[in-house]
């Protein structure tokens, strides 16, 4: 899953050569021991499943390092706790600021939006905004955190992996983005396992767009509904809103623009950001902008296909398409 860590996202067994036995058996240890001992509390600094990779030699120096580094922050401290999130910010420890631009963006692009729509009724109908917002701060969260690569250590871990790997053994390493680079101690992703980043990304976007879009339609009509119940005459909602939204039609609409549209275009940001700004801006701030311009651009682009998946399909209301028309 998208918020697993530990998920299919090696190329191979690096690093794990068949010795889980015990302490020092793997081949990163030699390298990796003296470190260890120079830390006040040892192993103990580690929690348990990552110490356990840690002694058996399967985590390279590198990443026992960056574990280190990144534990000096409360917050990465905090989510380094997390298996899913721990091993994603080794793969890639920028990917809380990669977070924070997208649901900065997500908040002042949908607030902008939603302003504008209800402007002459935003106070009243502000619960309606929020509803909106929080369905689109959830896809973008997991937009961002789906195709952020993922380091695997353990392959023995990496194969436990449920029903769909039983069926697909192939998708036992298929990387978390179509271009992830191969991560240190892993063997090459195939172009059969990189062609199934996309469409295991996808089956996950749709599921979690769909879900994420009933919530929104489903709260908002409640809320249409319990206005005009409480209040028929005046319930604060406009004519254009007043009527429910097809729940299903909606949210499947919107799972499959998730598992299409925003799949690809997140899947190439993150292949830009790592394989083209990451080498053409060496400084970190200018790395920062050059992703945060590629972020809300991608951000403004999508808002846009949006808008025209939805007249596509014949969704969109025909007032507020003579209002751009005019």
């Amino acid at each position: 899953g998208g918020a697993g860590g530990n998920g299919s996202s090696g190329g191979g067994h690096g690093g794990n050569s068949g010795d889980e036995g015990g302490e020092g058996k793997g081949k990163y240890w030699s390298e990796v021991s003296p470190f260890i001992a120079s830390l006040s509390r040892g192993l103990e600094h580690f929690p348990g499943d990552f110490r356990r990779d840690i002694a058996e030699g399967l985590v390279p120096l590198q990443f026992v390092k960056k574990y280190v580094e990144l534990q000096a922050k409360w917050l990465t401290r905090l989510l380094m706790k997390l298996p899913g999130f721990r091993n994603k910010l080794l793969a890639d420890p920028s990917l809380l600021f990669k977070l924070g631009i997208e649901i900065g963006i997500g908040i002042i692009t949908k607030c902008s939006a939603e302003y504008q729509k209800r402007k002459p009724h935003f106070k009243e109908e502000i619960d309606f905004a929020f509803a909106n917002l929080l369905m689109a701060l959830v896809a973008d969260w997991m937009l961002v955190f789906l195709p952020a690569p993922t380091m695997v250590f353990n392959a023995t871990h990496a194969r436990r992996t449920g029903l769909p790997t039983l069926v697909f053994p192939f998708l036992r390493h298929v990387p978390k983005n179509v271009f992830q680079r191969v991560p240190l101690g892993m063997m090459p992703f195939s172009p059969i396992q990189r062609l199934g980043a996309i469409g295991v990304n996808g089956a996950k976007l749709f599921g979690i767009g769909t879900f994420a879009s009933f919530l929104g339609v489903a709260t908002t009509n409640g809320l249409i509904f319990i206005r005009g119940k409480l209040n028929p005459e005046d319930s604060g909602v406009r004519a254009d809103d007043s009527h429910s939204q097809n729940v299903l039609k909606t949210s499947l609409l919107y799972g499959s623009y998730m598992g299409i549209n925003s799949n690809i275009r997140y899947q190439c940001v993150a292949g830009i950001e790592d394989r083209i700004l990451s080498r053409v801006f060496q400084s970190p701030g200018n790395l920062t902008i050059a992703s945060a311009a590629l972020r809300i651009s991608n951000t403004y682009l999508g808002s846009l296909m949006w808008i025209d998946t939805l007249r596509l399909v014949g969704m969109q209301p025909k007032e507020e398409k003579e209002e751009k028309q005019s």
